[in-house]
């Protein structure tokens, strides 16, 4: 089957070409620096208040990250490829999600479900799910959790609380541990100098309006102190409604490819105070509250399925899916004249609750007559997490062709997991109707896991030369409940635990082969230590003829990872082409291992198997043509293959082809401005896809965006996304869906839609 999208047609070639060279944009700017927040970031701010102002030859290479080397660098000399999204983007390109904070990232994109639970993790080169690191303010984010017809996703965040988001597109175990293996998404909210900036008290309020959800949206800021102590609070509101699609039927029924109709509603709050103890010695507090509820009417899940002789029909489907998620830590930066030059230390702690409950009306029959019966199915759960850090530098000596220092510091992190699944069903006269499932159940045992780790790594200069070794030691322990009454009644089998250890090297090279031009080469190994779940994934259906069983001589995923880079820099451009290979081995499947005569079910386990080669280009540029107007571009070409066994079979994972361009225009008085971009993503390799499987065909997506200044500093933006009314699908939202799928058109994207916003600072 092959789907055509009546509502939306191609532009012509002419009108393409013409949007095209109009304006386009990818992204960039500067970051803060993690280990020093608050002292650390003029140069940056003072960067971009160049930029802003249409002067001025600093770009993206100028940038600072600390997320890869953990103190501030410049991307010129960091030796893996990383980026920078600012506050200014987010505010500028009107940014709403995760997922558009990466949408100018080729190569990188936001997993999920279109249709119901929203956005995921990330996807760094074609590694996602738990494999990459996700951290907010240095705090490890959530795990996601998949089993069955349950998916636990990652927690959301208000993007307008972020004062920037690195991406390290390599494996970061050598500084972060495990679940860097594919990369480190680091995303750092602002502190209550970035609101008061010279002053001593701030107010800001912002609505917003996405039409892409019909999603309304309202934050304020406030924040006050003086030069010793500061504190802000950031508190915001979000309504809205399902995704837009470019589906055409609607009604009710398993035909259906309209969106669902969802309420969505999204609460947070950020709150931050800052003492200043004496010059160099600085304590800060961080707390937070999120909670999310989407509830959604799945019309697309109405009407008649067998299975044998059973004939069920649902005449109605409601789900409710909620989030909680409360995040508090304390940490100190002091730089000091003694054997340390600057230390730091942090405490965190942090609770995330899930809950998703599916009430359904159905008619069951069989041999008799119909049953009409009320079903009401429960999911709980929950990840309470106790972490700690601490992190040096010594600068060991300078002379005149010479420098060195060494960073060095430990962390340990102990998360406890626990879950239930629950299902009633009584007819309409209130009786409970039988089933061979035993309720409630777990999926695995209540789970204690504990990960130490400690590392160091150098920066040595020799005039134009520097090196960067490092190295990390890490111990993880996976204890369960092996008393665990209802994952036992459910048919676990015996709890397993872990004790393993893994060492994670690094080098990495930068060589200033002239002024202007910077040479780069890395070598990272990562590691991901056996999820908990996956060690313990016990549960038998008898019913359904499927048992799964635990395996605790899973061994932990490794990768190798080599990159080299070319960067240059001059006159206002500047480029960047990375070139990188990434080798995983011992990846954890869920492989069908066997029949159980005893029992009469098929058996799966999670085993180590998979052996994985990836590899690809980066390529970046930005330039300043006069004073006004910035040009940007992107692009990555990446392929991915899973060797095992000497096959050879492409990655679905790995996303198509893709580039940017993009031009922004900010006037000589910098009261007014243009931004626009496209997406250039190239049609899917018909041999990464299995066959019967849809083949999304490339698109062009552009962005328009314009900013203005108003009276009493007031700023409205206002943008249309998809100015071409494209019709297209992201490949990550279709993958493994059938071609001949009726309903294909249901995890299809957005149309043209308006997103606006007003901001008031006072």
């Amino acid at each position: 089957m092959s789907v055509s999208f009546p509502r939306r047609q191609r532009f012509a070639d002419p009108w393409r070409s013409a949007l095209v060279a109009l304006g386009l944009a990818c992204i960039l700017p500067n970051a803060t620096p993690v280990l020093s927040q608050e002292t650390a970031s003029s140069s940056a701010e003072e960067g971009q208040e160049a930029e802003e102002a249409g002067t001025g030859d600093a770009t993206f290479l100028d940038e600072v990250t600390v997320t890869a080397d953990h103190v501030p660098s410049s991307l010129r000399d960091t030796p893996g490829n990383v980026s920078i999204v600012t506050e200014e983007d987010i505010e500028d390109q009107l940014f709403e999600d995760i997922a558009d904070l990466v949408k100018y990232e080729p190569g990188v994109y936001v997993e999920g479900d279109a249709t119901r639970l929203g956005l995921n993790g990330f996807n760094i080169r074609g590694i996602g799910g738990n494999r990459v690191l996700t951290q907010v303010d240095g705090v490890p984010g959530a795990e996601q959790f998949d089993f069955g017809p349950f998916n636990v996703h990652q927690q959301a965040i208000d993007i307008d609380t972020l004062k920037s988001a690195e991406i390290v597109r390599s494996a970061g175990s050598a500084l972060y541990g495990s679940d860097a293996v594919g990369g480190v998404i680091s995303l750092i909210t602002k502190n209550p100098s970035d609101y008061l900036g010279g002053g001593n008290r701030h107010v800001g309020l912002k609505a917003g309006f996405d039409g892409r959800s019909n999603d309304s949206n309202l934050n304020l800021a406030v924040a006050g102190g003086g030069d010793a102590a500061r504190a802000s609070l950031f508190v915001s509101s979000n309504d809205g409604s399902e995704l837009d699609n470019a589906g055409q039927t609607g009604g009710l029924g398993m035909d259906r490819d309209r969106p669902n109709p969802q309420e969505r509603e999204r609460l947070q709050a950020l709150g931050k105070a800052v003492y200043d103890i004496s010059a160099g010695n600085t304590v800060r507090a961080v707390f937070e509250l999120n909670s999310t509820d989407a509830e959604t009417e799945v019309f697309s899940a109405l009407g008649t399925s067998r299975l044998g002789p059973f004939t069920f029909t649902n005449l109605e489907v409601l789900a409710d899916d909620t989030q909680d998620r409360s995040r508090a830590s304390l940490e100190q930066v002091v730089r000091s004249g003694g054997a340390v030059d600057q230390w730091s230390w942090r405490f965190n702690a942090q609770n995330v609750d899930t809950t998703q409950n599916v009430a359904e009306h159905r008619l069951t029959a069989s041999f008799g007559p119909p049953i009409e019966s009320n079903r009401n199915g429960d999911l709980w759960f929950e990840q309470k997490t106790l972490g700690a850090d601490m992190n040096g530098l010594v600068e060991t000596g300078t002379a005149d062709s010479f420098s060195s220092a060494i960073y060095f510091g430990g962390s340990f992190l102990i998360d406890e997991f626990d879950m239930l699944r629950d299902r009633v069903e009584h007819d309409l006269s209130g009786r409970p109707v039988r089933t061979r499932l035993v309720f409630p159940s777990k999926y695995f045992p209540q789970t204690e896991t504990e990960e130490t780790g400690v590392y160091t790594q150098a920066e040595l200069r020799w005039n134009r030369v520097t090196l960067i070794p490092g190295v990390r030691h890490d111990r993880f322990v996976v204890d369960a409940d092996p008393s665990d009454a209802v994952y036992i009644a459910a048919g676990g089998l015996p709890a397993a635990s872990l004790d393993e250890d893994a060492v994670s090297p690094k080098l990495g090279a930068a060589i200033e082969l002239r002024r202007t031009t910077t040479l780069t080469a890395q070598y990272a190994a990562g590691f991901r230590a056996p999820p908990y779940s996956s060690i313990n994934t016990g549960f038998t259906n008898l019913a359904g003829g499927y048992q799964t069983i635990a395996n605790p001589a899973l061994e932990p995923e490794i990768s190798d990872n080599f990159e080299l880079g070319l960067r240059w820099s001059a006159g206002g451009t500047s480029w960047s082409v990375n070139g990188f290979q990434n080798r995983y081995d011992d990846f954890i499947e869920f492989q069908n291992v066997g029949f159980n005569r005893q029992l009469r079910v098929v058996e799966f386990q999670n085993v180590n198997l998979t052996e994985v080669e990836i590899d690809g280009v980066e390529f970046r540029l930005e330039s300043r043509l006069g004073d006004n107007v910035l040009l940007r571009a992107a692009y990555a070409r990446i392929d991915g293959h899973d060797v095992t066994g000497g096959t050879s079979v492409p990655l679905a994972s790995v996303a198509p082809n893709e580039g940017v361009l993009g031009l922004r225009y900010l006037s000589s008085s910098a009261k007014w401005g243009l931004d626009g971009s496209v997406r250039l993503v190239d049609d899917r390799d018909p041999e990464k896809v299995a066959d019967g499987e849809h083949v999304p065909e490339g698109y062009e997506v552009v962005d328009l965006v314009a900013f203005f200044a108003l009276p009493a500093d007031m700023k409205l933006r206002i943008g249309v996304l998809n100015a071409t009314d494209e019709a297209y699908f992201e490949s990550w939202h279709v993958r493994g869906r059938q071609a001949s799928d009726p309903r294909l058109l249901l995890y299809s994207s957005p149309g043209r839609n308006v997103v606006a916003s007003l901001s008031y600072n006072w």
